[in-house]
């Protein structure tokens, strides 16, 4: 089973010299899948003495994506940082659904905390990232003061996210092996496929159900609650949409903070 790792968090935020890092913790054959709508960067070439390196590309039709080569042990894939993580997101669960060889370990998220505190109004952009991942690694620390950083974490807390928060320095983090290791700690139940059974059907990009619940049911008894229950339906709440089609949650242009 190859092991697959979704990178996420806006451009600039050192994503691809955190790569660098963890790739020193992963076995040889590792595959890193780039945005192909972001520019190449020195770093690159690091990455390049690592692992293989190609990319992947976001069509009106969906996700194209390079083929896995059958000895590669993992995956890494960056999301394009200009781009709407959710709209990635939702695609991505579709292309991991049509892959039985690969398995998501975990998704990982690098939040520029210069830019956050600085820009207030991507509290929404960021918190999208947040609910999806199961590592979010704090990075670009300077000048942002210690309460800023005690602040953003209480507020997850008292939410009960399960994910872990970790802090970067000089590129690197402090413990490898448990930002890889392969246990869910997110909020979102997108990419929880049962070992052994059926994967579930497409997602409805229109309605954003996975499938989990079913609400043409006719044999549930009224007398034992079956109403009550179909009342209660299983979404993602960024999937969501109205009858228009729009996300429900619309989040901000990320490259108009960005300087693009």
């Amino acid at each position: 089973m190859i092991q697959a790792y979704i990178i996420m968090g806006c451009a600039g935020s050192g994503r691809r010299e955190i790569v660098a890092d963890l790739l020193d913790s992963l076995p040889a054959g590792s595959l890193v899948i780039l945005p192909a709508g972001e520019p190449t960067a020195a770093v690159d070439q690091r990455l390049e003495n690592k692992a293989s390196i190609t990319r992947w590309e976001m069509r009106p039709t969906g996700l194209v994506m390079p083929e896995i080569p059958a000895e590669t042990d993992s995956v890494l894939i960056l999301i394009d940082g200009t781009a709407d993580p959710v709209e990635q997101l939702e695609l991505l669960v579709e292309w991991f659904k049509a892959r039985d060889e690969v398995e998501l370990a975990r998704i990982i998220t690098v939040i520029n905390s210069r830019l956050l505190c600085d820009n207030p109004q991507l509290k929404l952009w960021f918190d999208a990232c947040v609910y999806f991942s199961d590592v979010v690694l704090f990075n670009k620390r300077e000048e942002v003061p210690n309460k800023w950083f005690s602040d953003f974490q209480q507020r997850f807390a008292k939410l009960c996210y399960p994910c872990m928060f970790e802090f970067v320095k000089n590129a690197r983090v402090r413990n490898p092996m448990e930002v890889l290791f392969p246990e869910a700690r997110r909020m979102s139940l997108a990419f929880e496929f049962e070992d052994g059974e059926p994967k579930p059907e497409p997602v409805d990009l229109l309605s954003g159900s996975f499938g989990l619940g079913d609400e043409s049911d006719e044999d549930d008894d009224p007398d034992e609650g079956g109403d009550e229950l179909d009342d209660v339906a299983v979404t993602e709440p960024y999937f969501e949409r109205d009858y228009s089609g729009r996300r429900k949650i619309r989040l901000p242009d990320i490259r108009e903070y960005l300087g693009r």
